[in-house]
């Protein structure tokens, strides 16, 4: 029971940690961003499938949730990196 309840509260702060990052983003930046929780939601399906297909415990699919997407961050820096400098960004010249 106390696994359990220790578990909970390690989700718990994920979650507080996740909005707060929205809130800073959202709320007191008035930045509409969801790629953040983009990328905990692909880390806490990767770490699922890790979990239930392959039956990893909770430490070794939490790692590979994190190379998971450290992988992806890193292929999504090159992509944006190799784009020329005007195509970054949207202009809007009405």
């Amino acid at each position: 029971m106390i696994s359990f309840l220790i578990l909970m509260g390690i989700v718990v702060c994920f979650s507080a940690i996740l909005a707060l990052a929205l809130n800073f983003q959202w709320g007191l930046g008035g930045m509409v961003n969801f790629g953040l929780t983009g990328f905990y939601a692909l880390g806490a399906y990767a770490a699922a499938l890790l979990m239930l297909k392959s039956g990893a415990n909770t430490f070794v699919a939490t790692v590979g949730a994190m190379a998971i997407e450290a992988t992806d961050e890193a292929a999504d820096f090159e992509e944006r990196r190799s784009q020329p400098q005007g195509d970054r960004h949207a202009s809007h010249d009405d």
